[in-house]
């Protein structure tokens, strides 16, 4: 009698186990579809596999609300700094990619590989400080969002290298953070870490400093010979080097208007 009521026991634990099972099963593969058929950009209009998106963040629904507000410069530097990955890590956060990018989705090259390229949004930013407000030590932030070019299929090695003047030098220590990193593949589809956030932070180290404009700016170049070797044999055929396309334009800039 007492094995009879064990084993009825055991059959209803695995019944239970089993349902549990089901359902959680179910319930995941709600959950992935739900990733997909959520469709607030309307990506299903693009032409291309939603599976180009699929290591993206879910998209904020006041997405396309703050976007706006970034691209008019009407967003305040409160707002601006809160802006989370959830709307940076997303490629339409990004001027030209619905009217431009898409093309290297929907036609990709077939005669070589799409190995370089990046940008900075925004590309300049200014702060008004009144003089009497930069004492020694005084930190001023800014901040871009530096992301690998649509199409690309390689990684790319990174190091930002920050651009002062004498004048700059004199008042002020730079510090860009992070400023060596890999920009992650675009193609065939975006990696989660495809876009950095960058912080350019301004310390003052001398005052009073003068009534005038500064500026503080950075350019991509190549990391250090042994990261970049490092990086190299990790990646092999799949890395380049971001300095192999770099220029000697500001890829990215930060105005302080001292008054």
């Amino acid at each position: 009698m007492e094995n009879e009521i064990e084993k009825k026991s055991l059959k209803w634990l695995w019944t239970i186990v089993i349902l549990a099972v089901i359902i959680f099963g179910i319930y995941g593969m709600v959950s992935y579809s739900n990733k997909f058929l959520t469709d607030p950009l309307n990506r299903k209009s693009y032409g291309i596999s939603l599976a180009t998106f699929e290591n993206m963040p879910p998209i904020p629904e006041d997405f396309k609300w703050v976007k706006e507000q970034v691209s008019m410069g009407t967003i305040d530097e409160k707002r601006f700094n809160a802006i989370t990955e959830e709307f940076w890590k997303q490629p339409e956060f990004y001027p030209n990619f619905v009217e431009v990018g898409l093309q290297f989705y929907r036609t990709p090259y077939t005669d070589r590989r799409n190995c370089y390229g990046y940008g900075a949004y925004p590309q300049s930013m200014g702060n008004i400080v009144p003089q009497e407000n930069l004492s020694v030590g005084t930190e001023l932030y800014s901040k871009t969002w530096l992301h690998t070019g649509f199409g690309i299929v390689c990684y790319q090695g990174t190091q930002l290298i920050p651009m002062t003047s004498e004048k700059e030098n004199e008042y002020f220590d730079v510090i860009i953070d992070p400023n060596l990193f890999l920009l992650m593949p675009t193609y065939p589809k975006f990696d989660k870490d495809w876009a950095r956030e960058i912080r350019y932070i301004v310390k003052v180290k001398k005052a009073p400093v003068p009534k005038g404009s500064y500026s503080f700016s950075f350019v991509v170049s190549s990391p250090p010979s042994k990261q970049n070797d490092d990086w190299k044999w990790q990646y092999k055929q799949d890395y380049a080097s971001s300095g192999m396309f770099s220029s000697s334009a500001k890829t990215f800039e930060f105005v302080v208007q001292v008054v």
